[in-house]
């Protein structure tokens, strides 16, 4: 992630990486769920990136990734990612997949079957969506019961899902 986003993590994002990406003796996920709660602007957006990078990537993971404003936080969570897939080493995964920019409706999906939705959080959460490995809730401070309610269950298809919360206190 380092060498195509052009960004180095500090030693605290380090840890919050491994925590969420730790592993089991199994393989597993060591845990179903993770959370981080920090200052806004503090790179949170960065250590979420890493999981659902190598998780597209090296897993064909299905990622839904809930955020609480489609047009500003979606789009620019999406053309993030996009950025990455820019590098010559990895231009064939997306020339060969699909990406959509709809509002509220954004996804990623990879020639290998990794694939991502930006979707905004509402009371259907992924409706529409089989099977997610991962669930990003960003912005969870904004997040309701009812909406956590609905986007959590798309993770019970999923052979070993991971939920990765994230937020701003306040």
């Amino acid at each position: 992630w380092q060498f195509y986003s052009g960004k180095t993590l500090d030693p605290t994002q380090v840890l919050a990486v491994e925590v969420m990406m730790a592993c089991r003796e199994d393989g597993k996920w060591a845990a179903e769920t993770t959370g981080r709660e920090m200052p806004r602007q503090n790179g949170k957006g960065d250590e979420i990136e890493v999981p659902e990078f190598w998780g597209m990537i090296k897993l064909d993971e299905a990622i839904l990734h809930t955020i609480h404003d489609a047009v500003l936080l979606a789009t620019a969570a999406q053309e993030r990612m996009l950025g990455l897939f820019d590098h010559k080493d990895l231009r064939h995964l997306i020339s060969g997949g699909q990406v959509w920019r709809g509002t509220g409706q954004q996804m990623i999906k990879l020639s290998t079957g990794g694939q991502i939705w930006y979707r905004t959080r509402t009371g259907g959460g992924g409706r529409g969506i089989d099977r997610i490995d991962r669930l990003v809730v960003d912005e969870a401070q904004h997040a309701t019961d009812e909406q956590l309610r609905s986007s959590t269950s798309t993770l019970m298809a999923a052979p070993d899902p991971q939920m990765n919360i994230i937020g701003t206190a306040g």
